[in-house]
C-alpha cells in the first residue's frame, strides 16, 4: 500500500500557491502564449509614439522594439506557431507581462 497516495508533491503545492496568489498575469506556457497573442493584437490596433511621431502599431515596430524577427512575430501571432521561451520573454518584457513557467 502506497503511504503517499493523495499527498501533493512540493511542486504541485508551489504551483497551486502561485496560481492562487494572483502575482502573475500568466502561469504556464499555454497561458503566456494566449496572453502575448492578445497583447500583440492590441498593439497592432493601437497607435504608438516613436521619436515624437504618432504611428500605428505594426509588426515592424514590434520587431524593432523587441529584437525579434518580423517572421517569428507574425507566425507566432497569425499562424499560432510556437516560438522559443527567449523570444516569449522578450515579448513579455515589452508588454510588461509577469509570468511563471516551471520546468519539471
Amino acid at each position: 500500500m502506497d503511504s503517499f497516495a493523495g499527498v501533493q508533491s512540493s511542486a504541485e503545492i508551489n504551483h497551486a500557491n502561485v496560481v492562487n496568489t494572483g502575482m502573475y498575469d500568466a502561469v504556464g506556457v499555454d497561458q503566456l502564449e494566449l496572453l502575448l497573442r492578445a497583447r500583440i493584437e492590441q498593439y497592432l490596433s493601437s497607435t504608438v509614439v516613436v521619436e515624437g511621431k504618432v504611428r500605428k502599431g505594426s509588426y515592424n515596430l514590434l520587431c524593432e522594439a523587441t529584437g525579434i524577427s518580423h517572421t517569428f512575430i507574425w507566425k507566432f501571432h497569425k499562424k499560432e506557431q510556437s516560438i522559443c521561451i527567449t523570444n516569449m520573454n522578450k515579448l513579455a518584457n515589452f508588454f510588461d507581462v509577469r509570468y511563471f513557467v516551471e520546468n519539471f
